[in-house]
């Protein structure tokens, strides 16, 4: 299978994404190291409930939270979370 690497050459991760992603790293959060979180990205309450995969991408003013300790969020490969997204898991999504 050929990848679509189309979404990659318009959205290239640069040093501020890469930074971005060492600092959610640090606060206990999930993720692979092709992940491009960019500023304004909002990962709350419970960062080390998130998982995110292998090339998603978390666009300006997403939110993703677990909303307790037991809640749990997982996005797959290859997923794009679009701007003013809002996802919260009172158990797991």
């Amino acid at each position: 299978m050929i990848p679509n690497t189309q979404l990659r050459k318009h959205l290239p991760p640069t040093w501020l994404t890469r930074l971005q992603n060492i600092r959610h790293k640090f606060r206990g959060v999930k993720l692979h190291s092709n992940t491009i979180i960019y500023f304004g990205a909002k990962l709350l309450r419970y960062p080390k409930n998130i998982h995110l995969f292998k090339d998603v991408i978390v666009k300006t003013g997403a939110h993703i939270c677990p909303c307790n300790e037991k809640a749990e969020v997982f996005i797959g490969s290859r997923t794009t979370i679009g701007f003013n997204t809002f996802i919260y898991a009172s158990s797991m999504i």
